[in-house]
């Protein structure tokens, strides 16, 4: 008679993820998530970038309000 393998050896170890990759995910996961409700709360985003929250000048526009029309 044939004998069997002995299959002592868990088959956990041969399938699924590795450990490394689970725990990249699961960071990259709450990074976004992070990101997602900074944007949303106003904690970080393009308008922070300005002085007082309030968008800046167009390109080409002046700032300057002392202009006498020609």
């Amino acid at each position: 008679m044939l004998e069997q393998p002995d299959n002592t050896t868990s088959d956990k170890a041969t399938q699924g993820m590795p450990t490394w990759v689970k725990g990249f995910v699961i960071a990259t996961a709450v990074l976004a998530v992070l990101v997602v409700v900074m944007l949303l709360t106003g904690g970080h985003g393009p308008g922070r970038h300005t002085q007082g929250g309030s968008p800046g000048p167009a390109v080409g526009q002046s700032t300057n309000t002392n202009l006498v029309p020609a």
